[in-house]
């Protein structure tokens, strides 16, 4: 991930990195790389000049509760 304050700062910070890739024989995959975005999503973050923050589906994955089967039953005793 690359940051930067502007379009000049991002080229040098680019043209770098790719010099890196090619002098460690690095290949990259284009389907996964994003260019000039403002937002992307890293992980399970979104991350912007904002800051970062978790993404929606997985805050709300961990908001629903389910009770767990066994306690609904009555005939379970636990015994002390």
């Amino acid at each position: 991930m690359v940051a930067c304050t502007s379009d000049e700062e991002n080229e040098q910070h680019l043209h770098t990195l790719f010099q890196r890739f090619n002098e460690y024989d690095t290949l990259l995959n284009p389907a996964k790389c994003v260019f000039v975005a403002t937002e992307v999503t890293f992980l399970v973050y979104t991350v912007s000049a904002a800051g970062t923050r978790p993404l929606e589906e997985k805050v709300a994955a961990t908001n629903v509760s389910n009770s767990p089967s066994w306690s609904k039953t009555s005939d379970v005793t636990l015994a002390c």
